[in-house]
């Protein structure tokens, strides 16, 4: 859970840094990583070339023994003859979902990084049915294709493209706390303040100070797990305005889009 810029940021020959946010929690902090990176002189890109996979246990070193091999590193009972895990009690914190995927994936590019990379823990190894072990798996690798994580970064990609050479971090126009953890907000506009991206991890109601971002704008939510767009209203120039997503706690993250029209 570092990033090279740590050691290496002044070499002449890096161009652009990559941080692990890794695998210790659920709603890692990398927003932390992607916003000291951008801050950084001389300006580099940065990316997270490895947060939490899919499918993969929260902290999977607490509960394997990596001096023994293969299935030997879990106790017994807890993979089938397959290799695939049956008891998933053993990893106490449970395992990094789709949602998690969407989470660090938004609160990435929201905070300035340049790029995410998608990860799943069967696949990463190629772990088929009966084969060695390196950390163990819910799904092989043919299974794991067609994980949800993976389908939703189309949706990513949906939202970000056009937007992606405007986007800066900008926490500005948020009336609402911000704090660390489940509901940390992260928060965007353009270069050129055409747009204003808010993103809530469990669908937490937001308070924005519209008079910060124009005299009208269109406002919408974008669903991360299907990418469909619910335009919500047109909105006067005022004060101050609150939002709330159409649901609300875990798995149940929106992003509001907040066009100057």
């Amino acid at each position: 859970m570092t990033s090279s810029s740590k050691s290496l940021h002044h070499e002449h020959w890096l161009d652009f840094n990559m941080f692990q946010s890794g695998y210790g929690q659920h709603f890692n902090n990398v927003y932390d990583y992607a916003v000291k990176d951008r801050s950084l002189e001389p300006k580099k890109p940065t990316i997270d070339g490895e947060p939490a996979y899919e499918d993969i246990a929260v902290k999977f070193w607490d509960y394997m023994d990596f001096s023994k091999q293969s299935s030997n590193r879990v106790a017994t009972g807890v993979l089938n003859a397959d290799g695939l895990i049956v008891n998933g009690t053993q990893f106490k914190e449970g395992f990094f979902t789709d949602y998690d995927v969407r989470v660090h994936a938004y609160w990435n590019f929201l905070s300035g990084a340049a790029g995410y990379t998608y990860g799943n823990n069967a696949i990463w190894q190629m772990f088929k049915k009966g084969g060695d072990i390196a950390i163990p798996c819910l799904y092989d690798w043919k299974e794991s294709m067609d994980r949800p994580g993976a389908f939703q970064l189309q949706y990513v990609r949906k939202l970000m493209e056009d937007k992606f050479f405007k986007i800066v971090p900008n926490q500005t126009f948020i009336k609402s706390n911000s704090e660390p953890g489940k509901n940390y907000i992260a928060a965007a506009s353009a270069t050129d303040n055409s747009f204003f991206l808010v993103y809530l991890a469990t669908g937490q109601p937001v308070e924005i100070n519209m008079g910060l971002i124009g005299a009208k704008v269109k406002a919408s939510w974008f669903n991360p797990r299907n990418g469909i767009t619910k335009e919500i209203g047109v909105y006067d120039k005022k004060d101050l305005e609150t939002f709330i997503p159409p649901g609300s706690g875990t798995g149940n993250d929106w992003m509001l889009v907040l066009l100057v029209i």
